[in-house]
């Protein structure tokens, strides 16, 4: 059995956000996922305190994070619970200087996957695949469980 984490046309950001959909509050191992995508190297400072976060079950704070080491195209514009979901809007600055501000919006039940899948959806062709060799060390002793 192959599943979707082992195919390489699978690893992209969508797939991720996929897996954040299917459940009622992000994971860890999400964040992770995600961190590696954007090439966080946790021996940086940026990279340890994410990593602190993590351990300390900080993952509203990890995923703000990781929009904040995106760079300064990319800020949270607003957040608010609608429906009883969390509505989490991303805005990014092209970097061209086209004056237009590109708006990426997820919604979760869960306030950090909304803050992560609205950061993902920023980033569509982000690789987020955990299997080869660099980012496997980079992630240390990770395991991914879903749901």
């Amino acid at each position: 059995m192959v599943s979707a984490m082992d195919k390489s046309e699978d690893t992209d950001s969508s797939v991720l956000i996929g897996r954040i959909a299917c459940v009622s509050r992000l994971l860890d191992h999400q964040l992770w996922q995600a961190a590696i995508g954007l090439s966080l190297d946790k021996s940086s400072a940026s990279g340890r305190r994410f990593a602190r976060l993590v351990e300390d079950g900080a993952l509203l704070e990890a995923a703000v994070l990781l929009v904040g080491l995106c760079g300064p195209s990319r800020s949270i514009a607003s957040i608010a619970m609608s429906g009883g979901n969390w509505v989490c809007v991303i805005g990014e600055q092209p970097a061209n200087g086209d004056a237009t501000t590109r708006i990426h919006q997820a919604e979760h039940i869960d306030l950090a996957a909304a803050v992560l899948v609205a950061l993902l959806s920023s980033r569509p062709q982000m690789r987020c695949s955990p299997h080869d060799a660099f980012r496997r060390k980079m992630q240390g002793d990770f395991h991914h469980h879903d749901i």
